[in-house]
């Protein structure tokens, strides 16, 4: 509702504090937790907040595969946030960096379409995700991502 109002930093604010709320209630390990804490991925992302998307991403990243295996829903959301945190943030724009965040969203795009079809929109966004960061890697590095 607050972004809605153009109010982010208030929309921020409550995604951050309902993670914390989240976290207290049901632990680490708990989907309602990976599902709270990948829209605060999101939130944080579209704020332009990309270090705090990649520490929080790779905070939760080995906690994900624990809990639920590299090919679980919510893992794979928490790659593909991850992700996004490496691909957009103008100050981390390596190649190997960028490669590596488009191999990512290549391979959640793949399992994406195993688990929820090629027509699902979270399909769709990580196949558009990683089109993204190969068009970077050649705009910024010339020739094309492997």
């Amino acid at each position: 509702m607050y972004r809605l109002l153009g109010l982010q930093a208030e929309a921020l604010s409550a995604k951050r504090e309902c993670y914390a709320l989240t976290l207290e209630c049901w632990g680490p390990r708990h989907e309602q937790t990976f599902i709270v804490a990948n829209n605060l991925l999101n939130s944080l992302a579209d704020g332009g907040l990309y270090e705090e998307v990649r520490k929080l991403g790779q905070e939760l990243l080995p906690v994900a595969m624990s809990a639920f295996g590299p090919g679980h829903l919510q893992t794979l959301n928490t790659r593909k946030n991850t992700a996004h945190g490496f691909m957009n943030d103008p100050a981390y724009c390596d190649r190997a960096g960028l490669i590596e965040a488009e191999a990512t969203l290549a391979d959640v795009a793949r399992k994406f379409q195993r688990l929820l079809g090629p027509s699902h929109p979270d399909t769709k966004v990580a196949e558009a995700s990683a089109a993204a960061a190969r068009h970077r890697v050649r705009r910024l590095f010339g020739g094309a991502a492997p």
